[in-house]
Formats: structure tokens, sequence, C-alpha cells
């Protein structure tokens, strides 16, 4: 005792001289430059939102005041700030760049939001911490006036609570990088889809030298009570393949009563197109011959129709894409750059040593483009920088070149068949040559010549132009010659100004004639137009204006000025239109008139339309009203009651109609009734015949199908792994098939899909969606592959499906599981396959695999550890292939002894010294009555290196016994496995939130872990079990987001003596709905 005593003592004597020689080491300046009181550390804990931001900062407490340290804090809440001690200054910005403040220490004031405020000695201090080091130390009250955080001192907690509402920095950051790595990863997706897509097998699919046609018919008939007259009319339209290219034509059979009769307007047209290369001679894309139709440059005509050919080099496919690019420049190194097409984030970097960033390969695209680059500073500072690129669909990539050649009889049909010999448009010889050349992303260079007829004899033409982009605006200058005399300059623009549409374009002509000008003295020398459109939300609604002008200047020195306006409001289901049209003879005004429109829609099936047309100038009046009540419903019907009343020359009509859409056919009669002309009734039908059925039978619809694909075929069980579909194959009811972006119908019980859809002339990837498929793990059993859909064409593909297995196990060595090492899958080829890494526990599976010898393995490149692969086989009877663990050498060879430690004989390697289980974390035993409260079954070493806790719970008295519970997280979803000692029924329960699930199991020996919680939650935060009942067992799975059951199954033992439940949960993508 004496002994211990003097050791106290000596302790506490050398505790004092150690306080004393230190105290010597305190700054004699520290009390000069906050006063004569005393002053004391202050530590405390930084929180906000549950979440502390520091465990331990600095402050000062000088009497009953207590000031935080200010350059300190600001680091730790995300405030930029720059202090210049030798100036006396410190300012900055909260967050964003546009909430800036600053202190000016020598003048004792400070500036927030632009105005400037004086500040007492009592609220702010600088203190020298030594060595030079100065820091800014302010009181509570002061930080929330300078950065209004809404700071809170909890002195007895020693924590500065942080109680804004306001989003602090790590907050954005966290907001931004998830945001970043969702549109990343459904950017990578859709780069996969377009990837596969361009890798993926062609099937052409070119025109034949025949193929059954398409048809539409189109049929009217007409009577006029009036005068007893009837007039019937039957327009035909179709296509089909003929000589390796494709047919269209067009016919009308009339029977009228002035003497029209027979077969009328005969228009055909032979087409071939490129699908691949070298399809066409001289890398055309098109060639027409028949009745074709050629557009010369605006000012000489609209187009020129006649029969004749056409070849083009031009691209005919429509797509998005224009042109790739390069961004790149330069910051402050270390700055997060995103990279965003309009609101597309394509990319992410961080800017290197010497602040340089570059993004190569950037998709153009046509139309409007915001090339947009975002920087971000450590501080919060945000920089953006923004290209516009406005790109039209007529212009060309840099270099490429294309041309249109069209030669041609103008306004003769090739079948002559019933045509007047009188024609009123002029006839002859004419050729059309269009010319483009792209000269950057921003110019193209384009040419027209044309020879044509006209009223004025035969004309020829050339210009040449320019379409550019200019100032975020796209607009074109073509310069144009007459051989015969005359030239003309034709300007244009058009631009979005602050959300306004601007378009302007004017044409100066000198003695310049065409059928678009005119000729004479009513040939334009002047003509323009300008218009301006912008569309508001308003609390009344969608308000949209517009604004037109046109004028025209001729020879004759007179002119032509038309103004236009239209107003428009919509607002719930109602619709408002008014329009008016105003027309000027040089400066005398001819006339105004307006349109008044009204829209209702009363639900999804009436609708309530209303018209009033009204003179204004030169006197106001009321032309006439109309209103329509129409109904249309899902099944085809649509009705409709109209009347109309004519002020002007006082009649007035009634009429209706009733249609339907039949199953092959679309009918409807019209009946009205006029004050000058009497009854009338239309009798209208519409329906195609298309080889669309089975075997190429014809079929009728009451839709047009002669733009139309049709697409049909077999979904099945491939059981014998041939492609073809035989005995033993099993048919699939309720999938589909994707084509692009759509889909078909789902298949019937033989299997059996169809789909008729809109036609594109390009290859579209066809795949079975095998998410549609009703049962999991099954994977399509022939290759991906591309094909044309063709209008007018029938095609038929099957489609097999095998099922897949799962091959699972751990990876472990002498003391447990070994977590995230990298798990290879190959062929038996050593070909790679697929990788995974383990979770936690050293639990890994690969999942989809496909029945055939196989190849487990650790990456050949970890050499820290010797594992031996295991070979493993799936088949069509055993595709779940369980316990495929890889152990270390050393543990496999302490493999010495079996054990049966659980009821139900299950036999496991052991170690001689005990019976754990090697490789597989045992949980404890609990007989009847015994207390497992509070009870953690701890690793092997003590330390919980994964973040979750088990303990084990109670034995149930009878019934299944569950022996242990896998958990394995992925980044997309979570699967919850179960250990059973038989198959038993397991309900689930899903709450409305989407964040928690369920698991109820009657009657349940329990003899694995209770409980864990995940202390980085991905996808779920914890798991626990709970007493159901008697001898019930009830899981609650909890999630950090939502989440959908995404599979479940229970597993047969497949060769084992245990049986398994899997249960996977899935994030919702865009929220579930």
């Amino acid at each position: 005792m004496n002994h211990n005593g003097n050791f106290l003592k000596r302790a506490l004597c050398a505790l004092l001289a150690c306080a004393v020689f230190l105290g010597c080491f305190v700054p004699s300046s520290w009390a000069d430059d906050v006063g004569s009181e005393e002053v004391y550390d202050l530590i405390l804990g930084v929180k906000h939102e549950g979440k502390m931001l520091s465990n331990a900062i600095i402050g000062l407490e000088k009497g009953e005041t207590r000031f935080l340290p200010v350059v300190e804090l600001a680091r730790i809440v995300g405030v930029a700030l720059d202090a210049d001690f030798d100036v006396g200054k410190f300012d900055g910005f909260r967050f964003v760049e546009s909430n800036p403040f600053a202190v000016d220490l020598a003048q004792g004031t400070y500036m927030v939001k632009g105005r400037t405020y004086p500040y007492s000695e009592d609220e702010l201090f600088v203190y020298e911490l030594g060595y030079g080091v100065k820091e800014v130390f302010a009181t509570v009250d002061f930080l929330n006036k300078l950065w209004n955080l809404d700071f809170e001192l909890d002195y007895l907690q020693a924590r500065l609570n942080i109680n804004t509402k306001d989003k602090l920095l790590y907050q954005i950051q966290q907001k931004r990088e998830a945001r970043r790595t969702t549109r990343l990863l459904r950017k990578q997706q859709k780069d996969a889809q377009k990837y596969d897509d361009e890798g993926v097998l062609k099937l052409p699919n070119k025109p034949k030298m025949f193929s059954l046609p398409v048809v539409d018919v189109n049929t009217t008939l007409q009577y006029q009570a009036q005068d007893s007259q009837h007039r019937e009319n039957v327009n035909f339209s179709g296509r089909n393949d003929f000589a390796y290219g494709e047919v269209n034509y067009n016919a009308q059979l009339v029977n009228a009563p002035d003497g029209d009769k027979g077969l009328d307007n005969v228009r055909v047209t032979y087409t071939k197109r490129a699908y691949d290369d070298g399809d066409l001679p001289a890398d055309l894309n098109l060639f027409q011959a028949g009745d074709v139709t050629v557009r010369p440059s605006r000012l000489v005509d609209g187009s020129i129709r006649g029969r004749g050919i056409l070849f083009t080099n031009r691209d005919t496919k429509r797509t998005v894409e224009f042109d790739t690019l390069v961004v790149e420049g330069v910051t402050e190194p270390g700055w997060e750059v995103e990279l965003y097409r309009n609101t597309e984030l394509l990319g992410f970097q961080i800017a290197s040593d010497t602040g340089e960033y570059r993004f190569e390969n950037v998709q153009l695209n046509y139309n409007r483009t915001v090339i947009k680059t975002v920087l971000y500073g450590p501080q919060g500072q945000i920089e953006t920088r923004e290209d516009v690129y406005n790109i039209s669909r007529d212009r060309l990539k840099p270099g490429q070149l294309n041309y249109e050649v069209g030669l041609l009889d103008a306004d003769r049909d090739l079948l002559s068949i019933g045509q007047d010999e009188v024609s009123q448009q002029p006839r002859g010889f004419a050729k059309n040559i269009n010319i483009n050349y792209g000269l950057s992303r921003t110019a193209t260079l384009f040419s027209t010549l044309t020879d044509m007829p006209t009223n004025s004899g035969a004309q020829r033409y050339a210009s040449l132009g320019l379409k550019f982009s200019l100032f975020d605006a796209i607009g074109a200058v073509e310069a144009y010659r007459s051989l015969e005399g005359g030239s003309a300059i034709d300007f244009s623009m058009a631009r979005n100004f602050k959300g306004t549409n601007l378009n302007f374009r004017a044409a100066l002509l000198n003695d310049f004639e065409s059928e678009y000008i005119g000729y004479g003295n009513r040939a334009d020398i002047l003509n323009a137009n300008a218009s301006a459109s912008r569309s508001f939300q308003t609390p009344f609604g969608g308000l949209g204006l517009s604004l037109g002008w046109d004028y025209e200047r001729y020879k004759d020195k007179t002119s032509r000025t038309r103004f236009d306006s239209s107003q428009s409001l919509s607002f719930k289901k109602f619709r408002f239109t008014n329009s008016t049209k105003s027309s000027f003879n040089q400066v005398e005004h001819q006339y105004t008139y307006g349109t008044l429109n009204f829209q209702y829609s009363i639900d999804r099936n009436w609708k309530l339309r209303a018209l009033s047309r009204y003179d204004i100038y030169p006197e106001y009046s009321l032309r006439d009203v109309f209103a329509e009540l129409r109904y249309k419903n899902r099944d085809g019907l649509t009705a409709a009651f109209d009347v109309n009343r004519n002020f002007e020359n006082e009649s007035s009509k009634i009429g209706a109609q009733v249609g339907y859409d039949f199953e092959h056919m679309h009918a409807s009669v019209d009946v009205d009734w006029d004050s000058e002309s009497g009854a009338r009734a239309l009798l209208r039908s519409r329906f195609s015949l298309a080889p669309f059925g089975a075997n190429s039978k014809y079929i009728m619809s009451n839709q047009n199908l002669t733009n139309r694909t049709a697409l049909s075929g077999r979904i099945f069980f491939d059981n014998d792994y041939d492609g073809i579909f035989s005995e033993g194959d099993e048919p699939i009811q309720g999938a589909n098939v994707k084509i692009g972006r759509r889909s078909s119908d789902v298949s019937n019980e033989d299997g059996g899909f169809s789909y008729i859809g809109s036609s594109k002339n390009d290859y579209e990837a066809l795949s079975v969606d095998v998410s549609s498929v009703p049962e999991p793990y099954v994977v399509p059993n022939s290759e991906q592959f591309k094909t044309v859909l063709r209008a007018g064409q029938y095609n038929n593909f099957d489609f097999p499906v095998i099922r897949t297995g799962i091959v699972e196990g751990i990876v472990s060595d002498h003391q447990g599981g070994i977590a995230s090492i990298k798990v290879q899958l190959l062929d038996q080829d050593n070909q790679l396959l697929d990788e995974t890494r383990a979770a936690f526990d050293g639990y890994y599976s690969f999942e989809y695999v496909r029945p055939g010898d196989y190849i487990v393995q650790v990456d050949p490149e970890i050499t820290q550890v010797s594992i031996p692969p295991r070979s493993v086989s799936v088949t069509s009877e055993e595709l779940f292939q369980f316990g495929i663990d890889l152990q270390t050498l050393e543990q496999a060879a302490e493999a010495a002894c079996d054990v049966s430690n659980l009821d139900g004989g299950i036999t496991q390697i052991c170690h001689d010294e005990d019976t754990s289980v090697a490789g597989v974390q045992q949980p404890a035993l609990i007989t009847k009555g015994e207390d497992t409260s509070g009870v953690q079954a701890a690793s092997k070493t003590g330390k919980d290196t994964s973040g979750i806790q088990a303990i084990p719970t109670y034995k149930g008295t009878s019934g299944v016994r569950v022996s242990k519970v896998r958990i394995g997280e992925y980044s997309d979803k979570l699967r919850v496995v179960l250990d059973l000692s038989a198959p038993t029924a397991i309900r689930t329960w899903e709450q409305s939130d989407r964040k928690q699930v369920t698991l109820e199991i009657q009657d349940v020996d329990w003899q694995a872990m209770q409980s864990w919680i995940n202390s980085k939650p991905h996808i779920i935060k914890d798991f626990k079990v709970e007493k159901l009942g008697a001898n019930g067992a009830s899981v609650t799975i909890n999630a950090a987001q939502k989440i959908i059951i995404d599979n479940k199954m229970m597993l047969t033992p497949n060769g084992k003596n245990f049986y398994r439940f899997y249960i996977d949960f899935k994030k919702c993508a865009d929220g579930c709905l």
C-alpha cells in the first residue's frame, strides 16, 4: 500500500511539472489580442441534419461570449472564403456566387446582398494562433447575419447545430454526384444498346422479283336530292415488289353525272433503294422511274411533275446525328467538368494539373443543339460555357457531296389512261440538277440547274447559294440567273430570340420571271415576308401570339401587302383561337376579316367545337356561325351533329355523321340539309387488303396498310438447343418481341405473335423481350440480328429461348469468406465469359449461365492467395449449381473430418480442432427457452469488417428449419437467400412507400442470423427477424430507396440436402408507380 501511495504522489508531481513546463510555451500575445479577460478553448462538434460534419472545432470563450473560428467553419460548411489579413479584409460567397459577402476589418463593416452594415468589437476579432497563422473569430449571431445558416450553439452538448433549410455544399455535391451517376449509367446503357445494334448480324430483306401487292381502297357514294344526281369514286393505292425494286401506284375510278366515267389519274412509280453499300451503282441511294416529281429552287417553281427518271446519292434515311466534334478548354486544376448536350449529360472529367479538359467524339445533332460544359469549383463555384449549333436537315457534314438529277416529260403521266389532251400546265422536256457540298459544320454550298417549259416558253435557270448558321440563327442566300435574261437574289433567316421565333425572307428581282414570280407587268420585283411567334404560360393557361407580314411589289409599280395575326389561349379543357387577315393594295385598305374558334373537351369521348367568321373592314359584319358536337370512343364508333348559319346569303345547314371501325373496314354515313341545295347523303368506306396473314394469306383491315410492315413468328423454349421449333420444345405464352423501340403483341398459347406497324427504310434490331417471358433466368438461343422491315412486306421469324442457371459459391480461407475478390467464369476453351466480385462474406454468383461445361476461378492476376479452380456442369436437369466453393490450398488440406452438427444430418467440412464449418459463418444453435437477447455472433477475428451485426434468435418448436441467411448487394439489386430444410409457403408484403418489404413464414425453426445493419447502405439499410405468432417468423427489410420485388423462386435441393428460397429486390428506375 505504501509503495502504491508513493507512486501516486510521484506521478502527480511529474504531471504538474509537465504542465508548468508546457505553459511556458503558451504565447503571451493571446490575452493581449482579445482583451484583459481570460480566454478558454471551446471544443465543439458540428452537426447538420443528423450528420456530424466535424467532431471538433476549436472556438474561444471569453466571459459569457463564445466565438467560432470563421475560416475553419467556412471550410467545413462549404462557404467560399478568401482572407487577406495584411489588408484586413476577407470576402467570399455562400455556395453560389450570387450570394456574396465581405468583411472590412479596418473599417469595422460587413457587406451582405450589396448592403453594408457596421459591426461591434464584441462580435468579431482576429486572433493569432502562433507561427504567423491567424484566424477570425465571430459570434454565432454575427455569422447568422453574414451567412444566414441558422447556427445554434448547444453548450451542454458541446455542439454547433446548423438548422438552415438550405442545402449545404456537401449535400449539393452529393446530389450532383448521384444525378451524374444516374445519368451516365443511362447513357452507358443507351450506348451499349447502340453498340449492340451496330455489331449484330444483318439479315438483308431486299426487294424480290415479285411480291403480292398491298392495296388500300377508298370509296365514296354521293347523292344530291335536289337534282337526283349521284356520283361514285373509288380510289386505289398500293405497292409491291417488282423487278427487284418497289412499285407504287394510284388510280381513280369515276362515275359522275357530268360524263366523267372510267379509270382516271393513274400514277405508277418504280423505286429502287440502297439498303447496303453497293446495292446501286455510282454510290446512288435512290433511283426512281415512271411518274416522278422534282423540286427546283424556290423562286423558279414549287415542283415539276411528269414521267421520267430521278436518281440521287442523297441519304434518304432519317437520322438525328449530324457530325462529331471535340470539346476542350482550360479551367482551374482539379475542377469538376460536366459535358451536356442540351439537357443530356454526356461525360464527366476532372481538370488536369494544367487545368485542361478534353471530350472527344461528341455527337452533334440536327436542329438546335446546345453543347454546354459546367465547371464546379471546390468551394461551390459554378461556371457555364455554351456553344450553340443550329443545323437544319438539309445541311451536310464538312467534305460531304450529294446530288439529285431529274429528267422528265413535264405534266404527262406514264400511263395516259383517261387523261385529257388539253392541259392547263405547260408541257415539254424538263431537267433539274441539285448539287450540295458541305464546307464546314456551319456552311453548306449548293447549286441548282433547271430547264423547264413555262407559259412563256422554255426557260433555263441557274442558281448558287449558301446555307449557313450564324449567331444561333439559320439562314440561306441564293443568287439566280435566268439564261434568257434576268437575275434575282433570295435571302432567308430564322432564329429564336429570348423565346420568340423570328423568321424573315426577302427576294430582290431584276427582270426575273418564272412560274413562281409571274410574267410581264405582274412579275415581282420585290418579295418579302416576316413572322414572329411566342408562347407564354399565364395564370389563366397557355397563351400563344403570332404576327405575320407579306409584301409583293410588281413591275407595274403596284404593290400588295398582307398582315395576319393569331391569338390562342388554352386552359384546362378549353381552347380559344382568334385570327385576323388584312390586305392592302398600294396603301389602300382592301379588307380585314377574322375567325374565332372555340374547342371544349367535355370528356375523353365528347368534344364541342364552334367557329365564327366575321368581317372587320370595310364594314363590320358577321359572316357565319358553325357549331359541332362530336363523339368518339375506343371501340371505333364516331358520331357528330353540326349546324351552320350563313348571314351573307341567309342560308342554314344542318348535318349529322355516324361511322364505325369494323374489324375489317371503316364505314361512315354523312347526311345534311341545306336551305338552298336541299338534302344530300354521302356514304364512305375504307379498307386495305394485305398478304399479312399466316403463309402470306390476305387479310382485310380498317387501317391503311400500304405504308406498314408485318412481322409474325413463334416464341418458344428451345429444349433441344437446335434453334428450330420441334417435338419437345414448348411454346411461350404472354411474351413479345422488341422491334427497335417498339413491341409486338403478346404471344398466344401456341407461342405465336404478330406485329403490324410503321415501316423504316433502315435496319432495325429484333429480339425477344426476355423480361416478358414468365420464367426468370432465360436468354435467347439465337444470335441477335437486325433487318429492314419494308413497307408492304410480310416477315416471319421464330425466336427460340432457353432456360439458364446459376453458379454460386463462397471464396474462403481459414478465417472465413474473402470479400471483394474477383471471380471469373470460363468456358472449356479457357475463354473468359463473365466475372464478378465476391460479397462481404465471400459469396459470389453467376446468373444466366447457359447449359454447358465451365471453369470457375479466382482472377489469376491475384497472387496473394492460391485458390484452385473448380469445374462445373450446367445441364437442363440441373440448372442451379450451388456450393461451388473456392478455397485456399491450406484450407482444403485441413478438410479431415465430416460432422453432422445440425439437425437433418447436413454433412459439411470441418476443422480437427473444432466443429466450425470452413468458409461459412455458423449461426449459434439455440435450444428451447434459451434467452438470446443481446447475444452477438462475432467473426473469428472479433472484427466486423462488413458493417453487419449477426444476432441469433429463437428456435421454433417444429416445422421448416432456416439454417442460413445470405444477403448479396449488387449495383442494381439485392438478393436474399434462405437455406431451408424443406419447401414452405413464404408470404411477401410490400409497403405503399416501396421502402419496406416483409416476409412471413409460419411454423418455422429459425437458426440463422436475426438482423444486420448496413453501415453504408446502397439499396438496403437493415434486416430484422421478429417472432410471428407462436412459431412463425416475420422478416422485415428496410430499403434506403424505393425498391420492387424482381424475382422470387423456391429451388429444389439439386443433389444437396437443403432447399433455397431466392428473392431479388431492384431499385425503382424512375420511381415506382
